[in-house]
């Protein structure tokens, strides 16, 4: 209301104006009374006098519950982790009460399975999840920790939360760790949506608010007059927006197909996982030499690479052939004390260049297809004479020759192999005379 505005109008000989007024936040808690004074002085014959009023209302109590991920996109799950081992991966939601009141807030999961979501890469066929757990992280270190994190269970639908109020802009961090299924291959995919909607003290979800909005799975109520002097309450969430992001029927425990809705006391994300094999390999080989057609690979005089001669050589008796086993690392997922063990058939070859060959060169780099991605070594070119065994760890290059004549390579290794490094053993053989 303006109120100079309104008092310009009136007929009255006003020689002063006091307003007594006060301002409150947006946030301004529920069942708080807000008393507004205003008072008035004047002469009447010379005479001081006054007059004075007030007026309260109640605020009103506003829900707005959220509910957020920072999983930007499919959390890697790797076939056969277990919750129960300590080997697992989870997804995380956080669960705010942007209500201008302490509220209790219900929670439901919802397995969506083979379910895309925005801005996440395309799923492709759905993982076999053979358990879930959730937990509530409340030292909020990202580790389930017994007897002290919640441990929510293992059921979709409803969950078994505490009732414990929420204060006041309060965040609370929720994860969903998965079994997965051994036999599971990699890229598999889960979603999974966590709905949160707020509650009375004793747990049940509110149904309807005071301006004619309900919950998902109730009618529309009538919308109830304004009373300043009650505390009234309005569902004020806004909508999610994104397919993926169900409702949830709190008030029957029934699963939506309804894309969460403004106002109706709710609110949900989505999150999920993807398999991932931690380490993929491949192996190659080719012909560096024969006695007949002589080297594949020649040192470039222009520079330090190398380029091919055209003599295409042939895997005959007496040749020198290079083989190149190669890993990547190509999810999220570390691995570690990475070892290959690699069986030569002693009777056809053996390891080491026949006679002490010497001048024989090895390609800039060999490409192999791993688990359908392209990857490409760096052997720089360098001449083979000597090139028995050769590692290159994920972490950086290590080179280590084994003994001449050995018939296999025992426990090569290739260290720790950080996410998305790769690796790779080289070393030539001799094909010997039957």
């Amino acid at each position: 209301m303006n109120y100079s505005k309104l008092l310009s109008r009136l007929a009255l000989p006003v020689v002063g104006l006091s307003l007594a007024t006060q301002s409150f936040a947006l946030g301004t808690t529920a069942d708080v009374t807000v008393t507004n004074n205003v008072t008035m002085t004047y002469q009447v014959n010379s005479v001081d006098q006054n007059a004075a009023t007030t007026v309260d209302f109640e605020v009103d109590r506003k829900y707005i519950v959220n509910v957020t991920t920072t999983d930007t996109n499919w959390v890697t799950a790797v076939p056969g982790q277990t919750f129960a081992s300590g080997n697992y991966s989870s997804i995380l939601f956080s669960v705010t009460n942007n209500t201008n009141d302490s509220t209790v807030i219900r929670l439901a999961l919802v397995d969506q399975g083979q379910t895309a979501i925005t801005a996440f890469d395309a799923p492709t066929a759905e993982l076999s999840a053979d358990a879930i757990t959730v937990w509530e992280d409340t030292n909020d270190d990202g580790d389930y920790d017994l007897g002290t994190d919640v441990l929510l269970g293992n059921t979709l639908g409803i969950l078994p939360n505490t009732i414990a109020p929420y204060a006041e802009d309060e965040t609370r961090d929720y994860y969903v760790s998965v079994d997965v299924d051994a036999g599971d291959g990699a890229s598999l995919f889960e979603a999974y949506t966590l709905v949160a909607a707020v509650a009375d003290g004793g747990g049940a979800v509110i149904q309807t608010d005071d301006s004619g909005n309900s919950t998902v799975g109730v009618g529309d109520p009538t919308v109830n007059p304004n009373d300043m002097l009650t505390v009234q309450e309005v569902f004020a969430e806004f909508a999610s927006g994104l397919a993926e992001d169900l409702g949830y029927d709190f008030v029957n425990d029934l699963i939506v197909a309804t894309i969460d809705d403004d106002s109706d006391g709710q609110a949900s994300n989505t999150s999920g996982f993807r398999t991932r094999v931690a380490l993929g390999i491949a192996k190659h080989v080719e012909t560096l030499w024969d006695p007949i057609s002589g080297n594949q690979w020649v040192l470039d005089s222009g520079g330090p690479a190398t380029i091919a001669t055209g003599n295409n050589p042939k895997a005959i008796p007496g040749a020198v052939l290079l083989y190149v086993i190669g890993v990547s690392a190509d999810s999220g997922v570390d691995a570690t004390t990475v070892l290959l063990d690699d069986d030569i058939p002693e009777t056809l070859v053996r390891l080491g260049n026949a006679n002490s060959i010497g001048g024989i060169v090895l390609p800039d780099t060999v490409s192999m297809d791993i688990n359908g991605t392209t990857v490409i070594f760096d052997l720089d070119g360098t001449v083979a004479a000597d090139l028995n065994y050769y590692v290159e760890t994920c972490a950086g290059g290590v080179s280590s020759a084994l003994q001449s004549g050995s018939p296999e390579i025992d426990d090569a290794n290739l260290g720790d192999c950080d996410a998305l490094e790769t690796g790779y053993v080289a070393y030539t053989v001799t094909v010997g005379d039957l």
